[in-house]
């Protein structure tokens, strides 16, 4: 602990003597100033002689009444956000009062360090919060006191380097255009025209349900979206609104699919809401979600393969989908709205196959002159659209799937055909340079039959040699029906 003693020079002047040991040794700093010495004696004990020490130099020259304490900055900042709505203000201000403790928020901007931070964070994560909510909270803190650095408040922000821990956030949910329909078929009517925007247009519900009559062009088949409900709480209690959307690139132009239009009531008013509640008022996400979502996908149980879709996954299931026909991914950014093309890579890249596709053809090719005779495959628990999704046309050489593709094939001929459908390997000479399968059954439907099962989900792209042989060009492994 450090000790004070107040001292007089030679003129008969006093000064105030803050002594401590620092590195292992006895030393002190003097003020003029009684009550600025005390202060620094606070602190000192506080954050520790290092922190204590930067704080001080850094407050040469500079008033210590103008260096505002992290308590008063966050205020003036959270102030400051003009773009921000009364509701996410008011959750900032909750965030201050709530997340940071009394010690760290006395504490003057220049003695917060980055380890200082790392201990906040730690606290944070101690106390049970989940990985996604302290990166909420350390990006609020961080975004504060960038500002403070741009104004020279601070030398640096200590938030830069913080390690944070790895968020377990619920993974989104992508639907197969057959599961989606699973559900839809579960709904009442009168709510398949909201389910479809949403699935077709990626809009975020709020987005959605803002949207007026005036927002759809038929003639031109597009929407326009410039607004949302937005969450303006006071006191803690919600309070919708329509506002701006999430971010500035959220106010975007999309087209939409032509079916689209046959679900929607636009002999209306301009004024009235896109879409309405059976009392003829706007739909709220709530509302929605456990009367109309909810029981739906119980409904449909089985059909979606052990998925839990929430309403938000509607717009990862347009993303996926997008991606699944090669739209380019700053297309898709632009569709839903993305404020950067980092977002749309961070959260859709992995769906895009083709480059790994293209690694996994490098792999046949090198096992292809060594395997021979494959034998016997075992299968995936997949649906051949799960197999065959975003699959197209191309030339086998340079295309391939993977005997995961045709073994999901065989399964689902099995379920259809009615006989048993075995998948079995080809050695690399039967099909020239890359490795094929090849399906075989003993009784039953002809080629032609199977392969026009088989187009039902891989498409009718095919290309036949003799009425035994069967090449699918549509797969990016060489196929052979064999009978």
């Amino acid at each position: 602990m450090s000790s004070i003693r107040v001292r007089t020079r030679a003129d008969k002047s006093t000064y105030t003597q803050v002594c401590f040991r620092h590195n292992g040794t006895q030393t002190s700093e003097s003020f003029d100033d009684h009550e600025a010495g005390l202060r620094w004696q606070t602190l000192l004990d506080k954050v520790g002689p290092e922190a204590a020490l930067t704080v001080l130099r850094a407050q040469v020259g500079v008033k210590a009444e103008d260096i505002p304490t992290l308590e008063e900055w966050l205020l003036t900042y959270i102030s400051s956000r003009t773009k921000a709505d009364l509701g996410t203000l008011d959750r900032y201000r909750a965030m201050v009062r709530n997340d940071f403790e009394a010690d760290l928020l006395a504490l003057p901007l220049t003695a917060l360090t980055d380890t200082r931070v790392g201990e906040w964070v730690q606290a944070q994560k101690a106390r049970g919060s989940a990985g996604k909510t302290i990166a909420n909270k350390h990006g609020f803190l961080s975004g504060a006191l960038k500002v403070a650095a741009r104004k020279k408040l601070i030398l640096a922000n200590p938030c830069e380097e913080t390690q944070l821990p790895r968020s377990n956030q619920r993974r989104a949910v992508f639907l197969r255009p057959p599961e989606f329909q699973a559900i839809l078929v579960e709904m009442p009517e009168r709510w398949h025209a909201i389910t479809l925007f949403l699935v077709s247009s990626g809009a975020r519900f709020s987005e959605a349900s803002a949207l007026t009559v005036a927002d759809i062009d038929h003639w031109a088949q597009t929407c326009s979206i410039t607004k949302a409900w937005k969450d303006t709480r006071a006191k803690g209690k919600a309070r919708w609104q329509i506002g701006y959307p999430k971010t500035e690139k959220s106010t975007r132009t999309i087209n939409l699919a032509p079916q689209i239009f046959e679900y929607l009531d636009l002999a209306r008013d301009p004024s009235e809401f896109l879409f309405l509640n059976t009392r003829g008022r706007n739909v709220a996400v709530g509302s929605y979600y456990h009367n109309v979502w909810k029981p739906a996908v119980a409904r449909a149980g089985a059909k979606l393969h052990g998925k839990q879709p929430r309403v938000h996954d509607l717009r990862h299931t347009c993303a996926s989908w997008l991606i699944a026909a090669r739209v380019p991914l700053p297309v898709i950014q632009e569709h839903l709205g993305h404020e950067s093309i980092t977002t749309t890579i961070h959260t859709y890249g992995h769906l895009d196959r083709s480059a790994h596709l293209g690694a996994a053809a490098a792999i046949s090719n090198a096992l292809a002159g060594t395997t021979g005779q494959l034998g016997p495959i075992g299968g995936p628990s997949m649906t051949p659209q799960d197999a065959f999704a975003g699959i197209g046309d191309g030339n086998p050489r340079f295309e391939y799937a993977g005997l995961d593709t045709a073994t999901a094939l065989a399964q689902w001929l099995t379920d259809e055909a009615g006989v048993p459908v075995e998948l079995e390997g080809v050695a690399t000479g039967n099909l020239g340079r890359w490795s094929g399968v090849a399906l075989a059954w003993q009784d039953g439907p002809t080629v032609d039959a199977m392969r026009e099962l088989a187009a039902q989900v891989i498409g009718p792209s095919a290309a036949c040699g003799s009425a035994a042989d069967i090449v699918f060009y549509r797969l990016r492994t060489p196929l052979r029906l064999v009978r």
